[in-house]
């Protein structure tokens, strides 16, 4: 093989690892943008518990984003390392090359300007070139390039997996629940308290004209301050007795009563009270997920 054509394959190999490494740092960096934005559509949605329509937007803006920084960043340099017409030109890679080696640096840009001289089948151009190029072909071009330099931008992705690692462990639900609304952004999701009410199952039977008596209970991570309840559009305030313990009293039944929660309640399905003796009105209490609190 001659030194010209040495040369050539030396440049040629250069400009391989030229787009590889374009490709592994956007790699990187992509992986630290997806994480950074993954981060941010979930803290959207766990803070605004989002409609259907604003899921569906996160959603697909974070398909949009992630696509066009994956092509931007990695595709593009991946089909531009098989396409050797989209590469950057010889002149460009030898500047390249130069700023790492400065003492072949003129040699070889000039021995490229040379080459495009040379095609008008010049034989004393030839016979420069092959000689110039002897000089510089032992020297390893594709050593301009340090592929373990991509390393510090890791740093961009351990920040946002430490964040993403530690709410697993701390707080799972602002991952995982957050993920599954979005995904599933046509599906209905009731919001879940920190805490649930428990019915006294003692307290399920009542007389008519007699008074009755409701005892609640609270079970989770909180407790509520204060409980409110309605009743037949009338807001009541529920006595509390104990720090999980709320209890209201009729104090005598004479119709069907609807007792529901406060504002920003969260209602599960109606229990039924109803009376040993008589001919006992049915009275749908709505126990709270979670009652008004402050």
């Amino acid at each position: 093989m001659g030194s010209n054509e040495a040369l050539k394959n030396q440049i040629k190999a250069y400009k391989v690892k030229y787009y590889r490494n374009k490709a592994i740092k956007g790699a990187i960096i992509s992986a630290a943008l997806l994480l950074v934005s993954f981060l941010v559509i979930n803290t959207v949605e766990f803070s605004g518990r989002l409609g259907s329509i604003g899921r569906a937007a996160l959603l697909y803006t974070f398909i949009a984003v992630s696509f066009a920084v994956i092509y931007q960043l990695v595709i593009r340099h991946l089909l531009t390392l098989k396409n050797s017409n989209k590469q950057i030109s010889n002149e460009e890679a030898a500047v390249q090359i130069g700023l790492f080696f400065p003492e072949i640096s003129d040699k070889l840009l000039n021995i490229i300007q040379l080459e495009e001289l040379s095609k008008q089948e010049n034989d004393l151009l030839s016979a420069s070139i092959r000689q110039k190029s002897a000089t510089i072909q032992s020297i390893p071009f594709v050593k301009a390039i340090d592929l373990n330099a991509n390393k510090k931008y890791l740093r961009y992705i351990y920040v946002p997996a430490a964040i993403i690692i530690l709410l697993l462990v701390f707080l799972p639900q602002f991952i995982t629940e957050s993920s599954t609304r979005i995904i599933k952004y046509n599906s209905e999701f009731k919001p879940e308290a920190p805490f649930n009410f428990i019915l006294d199952q003692s307290t399920f039977e009542g007389f008519i004209e007699e008074p009755f008596t409701l005892s609640i209970k609270t079970s989770g991570q909180t407790s509520p301050v204060d409980v409110y309840i309605w009743i037949n559009e009338r807001k009541i305030k529920v006595s509390k007795i104990a720090n999980d313990t709320f209890q209201f009293r009729i104090d005598r039944l004479r119709g069907n009563v609807t007792l529901a929660s406060s504002q920003r309640a969260y209602l599960q399905t109606p229990t039924r009270l109803k009376g040993s003796t008589g001919q006992l009105s049915t009275y749908s209490v709505w126990t709270l997920n979670t009652l008004h609190t402050h």
